[in-house]
């Protein structure tokens, strides 16, 4: 099998930001978990990413705004990685550079406040509600495709714990197919009550 190069990298979650600050909090075996205060939810303990509500995207339809989008817009501009992707896109071309990403989640919590929003007259959601571009699981590889500005193929992988591990290896295919020269490869996943309410009501939260 031949070798594949990872020219880039970059990592967000409660730890820290960026591949340095998460090395120092492995070294110290620091956690992220803090007693859970989301959605009014006070079970267990969560790993939660500060400031991720305040974030604003930039140069992306206003449509793609939920937290999953924006958790990994924070993470891109981590170790310099939107700089390394726009040398990549100027060294291949837009058109063969690929995104496959893995989430589970996607966008869901914006759906979850839609609903809550639905007018009970007419039963439609808030007008603001993009469907397609936060709670749909192809959001995340459309708006890191715009962000990034690549037109490449995109996929994304939902295959719950594994969606990220298994992004690699289906990019790893689309690169020896052919398909693209280079890929985007990762995954996001956000906070949600649908997942914590979730596991909480399977007994599966301390």
């Amino acid at each position: 099998m031949k070798p594949l190069a990872i020219t880039a990298g970059t990592v967000l979650s409660a730890i820290g930001h960026g591949l340095e600050a998460t090395e120092q909090a492995l070294l110290a075996c620091r956690s992220g978990l803090t007693p859970c205060d989301f959605a009014g939810i006070r079970t267990g303990f969560i790993g939660r990413v500060p400031d991720v509500e305040k974030h604003r995207l930039a140069g992306v339809p206003v449509g793609f705004t939920c937290r999953n989008n924006q958790l990994a817009d924070m993470a891109c501009m981590d170790d310099g990685f939107v700089q390394v992707v726009q040398a990549a896109r100027a060294f291949y071309g837009a058109g063969r550079i690929a995104v496959v990403l893995g989430t589970s989640t996607s966008g869901i919590l914006s759906a979850e406040e839609a609903y809550r929003a639905v007018d009970p007259i007419s039963g439609y959601p808030p007008e603001g509600f993009d469907q397609a571009r936060t709670q749909d699981l192809f959001s995340l590889p459309r708006f890191l495709a715009a962000r990034l500005g690549l037109e490449g193929p995109l996929l994304s992988v939902s295959n719950a714990c594994a969606s990220s591990s298994r992004a690699f290896v289906d990019a790893r295919h689309w690169l020896e197919a052919g398909l693209c020269d280079a890929v985007v490869v990762g995954g996001a996943d956000s906070l949600c009550q649908m997942t914590l309410r979730g596991f909480a009501s399977l007994g599966l939260v301390s």
